[in-house]
This record gives structure tokens, C-alpha cells and sequence, in this order.
């Protein structure tokens, strides 16, 4: 058996730097090209499925593809080639985590996932407009891609080994030899499960999974195996967002419904116009917090008045300048009530004597 790339050190003009990580298909190395200097991330099949015609075909279609689209939220492929270990992708590098990982740190604003989101749906929807379904959008798919200088995150979406041209002449989709469907079940859409034939409605739905579970932290049809998810799908519809998120309005989670639809023909059309119905929270001002019942608020304990002058400006309420001490004020009442009895009885007084 020829030597690893991994032991080997250099992959073609490629010298490899360390493992990266690697999935059920392949293993994905940091590399730095010896002429230039530019570090790269190279991919390629496990040695165990280079004689399987299939899994080469699945990995030379990724390049074909990602080759086709061209687009900042799609990962780029700078280059194909192969070597005695077999055939190998070169792509741009990238630092950061999956959205899988960054959901496991908590739940995030709905401005934050949008602002996540939206521009891996432009990416996904530039495949589309090059006649390409993904098939497997999920979480684990959409890398977030820091920079050095600390800007924000830039959405990627990765793997389109399993992507498929959106041509009249394409057959459906089918069964594996080892009888899997191709995908990841949680997030296919009904007719991606019943094994129907597939345009970019399949993608909106996955999309719609995607925003359900990260706004409300479960997956509108609970965790299931796969024949329970298929038999649900059938069977009632998915749970209502506000069932777990009743601070969210009902217009979002219209639109989510919407992409959620098991009939693709009521579903929203596609990412652009998913996008377009997501935009508008977006300009929304952040909702104000919602304040625990008055018997459970904190009370907030202000030394003097000034120190509001120091406090969050983030507060849930405004609290008012401590009053003056009841003990100040008792002398003051006392001797108004003084004068008015002396009032009242000099009048009296005056009265009889007349």
C-alpha cells in the first residue's frame, strides 16, 4: 500500500501541514503550496473507498460542481489533480466552526442566525441558478469562516458531493447498494425521502429545518429514526414554532411554516424568496426583553441617585430616586396641622364673641 499523503508530507506541489478532520467519505489535510506559500485545505477519499466506483464518482462530481459555482458563501476550489493515493481537491483554507458547532455554545438572537443564514441561502441559491440541487444542507455543511482582522463571520457552504444537476433528463433519486438514502434524513424533505425526483424546493426545506432548530433548539418533528420521521412527515404536520418560542411573532413563524410544507408545491418557491420574506426582521429593532412577573423581579438596590448614572443602560426597568425618608418630613406635617387647628379654633372663638 503506497504511503499516506499525511506521512508522505507533500501531495503534488502540496506540502501537507497537519489533519484538519475527516468524515464518512474522506479526510480533509492543511496544506501550503511550496511555490507560493498559500495555505490551502486538501481533501480526499479514504483509501478503503478508492476501489468503489461510486464513492469516485460522488467525490469527482464535488469538484465539478463547486468548479460551476462561484460565489463568496460557497467554499472555493482552487484545483483537482491526483496522485499515487488517488484523486484529491484543493480549496481555499478556512479558520473557524461549523454552524453545529457554534448552536451547541447557546441559542442565539434571531438577528444573529438570520444574519448567519441569509448569506448561506444566497450561496446555495447561486447553485440553484447553475441547474444544481445540494441535497445536503445541514448544519455540520455551513462553515463559519473568521478572519484575521476580527470581522465578522463569513458563511460558507461546503460538501456537494451529493449534489445533483436539475436537468428533465435526471433520473430519480435511489437507494444506495447499502440501502441509505444519500443525505442526512433529519433535514431531507418529504419527496427527498419517498425517493421523488428533486429541484431546489428540497434545499428550502432544509433551510426551514435549519432556522426551526436554532430558534427553538428542536427539530419541528422531535428526534426520530428514520422510518418514525418518514411515518411522521406522512402523517401530521410539523410543530408549530411558537409552541417553544411564543416571544417570536406569528408572521415568522408563517414564513418558516411555509418552507416547512410537506407538499413542495406549497412550499415557498425558492431560497431568493425565503430570503426576501426573512429580510424584514432583519431591519427590526431588537424586541424588548420580556420581564419576569413583578413579584419575581429583582429589586434594584442604588446606594444614591447618581449611581443610575453608572448603571447598564441595558436595565429591564427604569428605577426612580430613592424618596427622602419618612422622619425628614414628619416635623413639616406637624406643624401644618398645628396651624390649621389654631385657624379653626381662633375662628370659632370670634364667632361666640360677635
Amino acid at each position: 500500500m503506497p504511503e499516506s499523503p499525511e506521512k508522505a508530507g507533500v501531495v503534488g506541489k502540496y506540502r501537507v501541514v497537519r489533519k484538519l478532520g475527516e468524515g464518512g467519505m474522506g479526510v480533509v489535510y492543511e496544506a501550503e503550496n511550496t511555490f507560493t506559500g498559500k495555505r490551502v485545505a486538501i481533501k480526499r477519499l479514504h483509501p478503503q473507498l478508492l476501489a468503489d466506483q461510486r464513492s469516485v464518482e460522488r467525490f469527482i462530481r464535488e469538484a465539478r460542481v463547486a468548479a460551476r459555482v462561484r460565489h463568496p458563501n460557497v467554499v472555493d476550489l482552487y484545483d483537482v489533480d491526483s496522485d499515487r493515493d488517488g484523486p484529491f481537491l484543493v480549496m481555499e483554507y478556512l479558520e473557524g466552526e461549523s454552524l453545529a458547532s457554534y448552536l451547541e455554545h447557546g441559542r442565539p438572537s434571531l438577528r444573529a442566525i438570520l444574519t448567519l443564514l441569509c448569506p448561506a441561502m444566497r450561496g446555495a441559491a447561486a447553485a440553484h441558478k447553475k441547474g444544481i440541487v445540494h441535497r445536503d444542507i445541514k448544519p455540520e455543511n455551513i462553515f463559519l469562516a473568521r478572519e484575521e482582522d476580527d470581522r465578522p463571520a463569513t458563511p460558507k457552504v461546503l460538501d456537494f458531493g451529493v449534489s445533483k444537476l436539475m436537468t428533465p433528463e435526471s433520473s430519480a433519486l435511489r437507494l444506495t447498494r447499502t440501502g441509505a438514502l444519500v443525505g442526512t434524513p433529519g433535514y431531507m424533505s418529504y419527496e427527498h425521502l419517498a425517493g421523488m425526483e428533486l429541484d431546489q424546493r428540497t434545499d428550502v426545506y432544509s433551510f426551514g429545518v435549519i432556522l426551526f432548530e436554532a430558534l427553538t433548539g428542536h427539530h419541528p418533528y422531535g428526534s426520530a429514526s428514520f422510518p418514525v420521521l418518514l411515518g411522521m412527515m406522512v402523517t401530521r404536520d410539523p410543530t408549530p414554532l411558537r409552541t417553544y418560542r411564543p416571544d417570536l411573532s406569528v408572521t415568522l413563524e408563517r414564513v418558516i411554516t411555509s418552507a416547512l410544507q410537506k407538499n413542495r408545491d406549497q412550499r415557498t418557491p425558492s431560497l431568493d424568496a425565503l430570503i426576501a420574506e426573512l429580510t424584514p426582521f432583519l431591519r427590526e429593532p431588537l424586541p424588548s426583553p420580556v420581564l419576569p412577573p413583578r413579584s419575581e423581579r429583582p429589586r434594584p438596590n442604588f446606594a444614591h441617585p447618581a449611581e443610575l448614572i453608572r448603571a447598564p443602560a441595558a436595565s429591564a426597568w427604569t428605577v426612580a430616586p430613592p424618596r427622602a425618608p419618612a422622619r425628614h418630613r414628619q416635623p413639616v406635617l406637624w406643624l401644618v396641622a398645628m396651624a390649621t387647628l389654631a385657624g379653626i379654633l381662633v375662628g370659632w372663638l370670634l364667632f361666640r364673641l360677635r
